[in-house]
């Protein structure tokens, strides 16, 4: 995946959607493209992350944004494998004490406000473990 320092087509349709999404770690995928407002590059582990939406995309990125914005249950089953890839891929090498850290930062990450605080941590903590 490409990654660009600017914002996707729809940024004005997300803010108005996720007041907080303007945020420095924020990031955003259509397409084969990750939108990394600030930043050239980009963490292989968000990689993982983005090309998990690019797949759910396919070859309609507005479409999957609209309803991505539009029905929060759309979005947490979308955002749950999103997250377990980032987490599969950061567990590589890690030890099981530091993996229980990292499982508790993403679940927290996916538990945000950020997506509309769609899920627990205790349950995202299960859906990451899958």
């Amino acid at each position: 995946m490409k990654v660009v320092d600017g914002v996707p087509p729809n940024f004005d349709e997300i803010l108005a959607a996720f007041p907080g999404a303007d945020g420095d770690s924020v990031m955003f995928c259509w397409g084969d493209t990750i939108y990394a407002p600030g930043r050239t590059s980009v963490a292989d582990y968000f990689h993982a992350h983005e090309s998990i939406h690019a797949i759910q995309q396919g070859d309609d990125p507005a479409g999957w944004w609209k309803t991505y914005i539009a029905l929060p249950a759309f979005r947490l089953e979308q955002e749950v494998p999103a997250h377990r890839a980032e987490f599969e891929f950061r567990c590589r090498s890690l030890s099981r004490k530091k993996r229980r850290m990292l499982l508790r930062e993403i679940a927290g990450k996916l538990a945000s406000p950020l997506y509309g605080g769609l899920i627990s941590v205790g349950k995202a903590k299960a859906a990451l473990r899958g």
